[in-house]
């Protein structure tokens, strides 16, 4: 396996971000985890050191616009969550749930064959229900 950046370089690690694989020269060290140099460089921008030097998270800008939208998408997951339960329930061996949650492939292939014979299905509405399947 070779670096991301470096073709002729074995990989030492991977960055906990966006998981691509790197060598010792390009992979950055930052609370205890690895990280590529551009997702680092992210994660120091996003900390400054106090009068004691230790390093701590400066407040993000726009903390309280991302804690809307994440209130506003939950809100919206919960109504798309019970809108696929019931469409999943009343048609899911047609895949109809899966084509409203933009499983296009999956959903073809649900209404070829019925819900995978019937397995899909079943599994598809616990899935729904707990939440895993969005």
């Amino acid at each position: 396996m070779k670096c991301y950046n470096h073709n002729t370089i074995g990989a030492a690690g991977a960055c906990v971000e966006c998981k691509n694989l790197f060598c010792r020269e390009c992979l950055v060290e930052f609370d205890d985890k690895y990280y590529c140099k551009d997702h680092a460089l992210e994660k120091i921008k996003l900390c400054t050191q106090n009068d004691n030097g230790e390093t701590v998270a400066k407040k993000k800008y726009n903390e309280s616009k991302r804690n809307k939208k994440n209130k506003k998408k939950h809100k919206n997951f919960d109504f798309r969550w019970l809108i696929s339960l019931v469409l999943c329930i009343l048609w899911g061996y047609l895949g109809i749930h899966r084509f409203y949650l933009g499983r296009w492939g999956t959903g073809f292939l649900w209404l070829f064959t019925g819900g995978l014979f019937g397995i899909g299905y079943i599994v598809d509405i616990i899935l729904i229900a707990c939440g895993e399947l969005d």
